[in-house]
């Protein structure tokens, strides 16, 4: 995944380079393949990227679109590209090569802060309306990708972890108790009661399935969609069709997860979900003449294990 980081000053004030660049410093104990930043009087946003998808080989990011003023940040893979090509009426030669986030980009300029209604996949993004002087952005559904933010009454800063944000003059390290007695009491695989809140006081995060909107001193949380909503209930003739309607879907999701010009490598747990995904994805990826690796790990005290 790529990370993404921006500074924003909120009273117009100039951003300092130097806030910039140690925010991007914190980054570079990750991998990456390209990292670039835009900066521009009271905006500084950046980008820390991994290639995944073929798409996203020398992509431009942050992406600038001049015309339009806006420059976009993104960690991002788009599953639902095919239907937002005919939807946004791309031309058939620039569907191939388009990246994410200019896609993503696109689906702004049309539908504005609806827009992540009618994205599918992994995505954080922000993108910076120069022009308005507004930043937007949102989480996927699943909260796949993370995004942390820190607001004062001068500045709003984001970044794809907490670390950088640490960076910043006056961000204290202050450490948020009620977080932490909510990590270690719930039972279940959620951090906290409140999906907003991280260990410090004074960093949050975007919620998954939440957008964000921050103009001058305000900022707007909303909630894009929720997991029940617009469904209807499936009714077949008979469990074949159940079966094929399922196997349908499933396929489906295990492509869009293998859409990478990387060779692709799968966990295999010893379960029926992983064995599952792991036999449709080793079919696919045939067609393509690509290799399926596959790994499973176990304790390393386990008696007999080198044997």
């Amino acid at each position: 995944m790529s990370a993404i980081a921006g500074i924003i000053h909120l009273k117009k004030e100039p951003v300092p380079f130097e806030h910039g660049r140690n925010i991007m410093k914190s980054l570079e104990k990750f991998p990456a393949d390209d990292i670039q930043v835009w900066h521009r009087h009271n905006a500084f946003i950046g980008n820390h990227a991994q290639w995944i998808t073929p798409e996203s080989v020398g992509e431009q990011q942050p992406f600038y679109d001049s015309e339009r003023q806006c420059v976009i940040t993104a960690d991002a893979i788009i599953d639902n590209r095919e239907e937002l090509f005919e939807k946004l009426q791309v031309e058939r030669s620039k569907q191939k090569h388009m990246p994410d986030s200019q896609l993503i980009l696109l689906a702004y300029y049309k539908w504005g802060e609806e827009s992540p209604k009618h994205l599918v996949g992994d995505f954080a993004y922000m993108i910076w309306d120069e022009r308005n002087q507004k930043l937007f952005g949102a989480r996927d559904f699943s909260g796949s990708r993370t995004l942390y933010y820190y607001k004062d009454h001068e500045r709003f800063a984001f970044c794809t972890t907490i670390l950088p944000l640490l960076s910043l003059p006056g961000v204290k390290k202050e450490l948020n108790e009620q977080w932490m007695a909510e990590f270690l009491a719930i039972p279940v695989n959620f951090e906290s009661v409140d999906p907003s809140s991280t260990t410090y006081k004074q960093i949050e995060q975007l919620a998954p399935s939440h957008s964000i909107s921050v103009n001058d001193e305000k900022v707007i949380l909303s909630r894009y969609c929720y997991l029940m909503e617009g469904n209807k209930e499936l009714k077949l003739k008979s469990d074949e069709e159940y079966e094929e309607a399922f196997r349908d879907v499933f396929q489906k999701a295990v492509k869009s997860r293998i859409r990478t010009h990387h060779n692709v490598g799968a966990h295999l747990s010893g379960g029926l979900d992983s064995g599952s995904v792991v036999g449709f994805a080793g079919k696919l990826l045939i067609q393509e003449n690509k290799k399926l690796n596959t790994y499973s790990y176990v304790p390393v005290e386990v008696p007999g294990l080198d044997s």
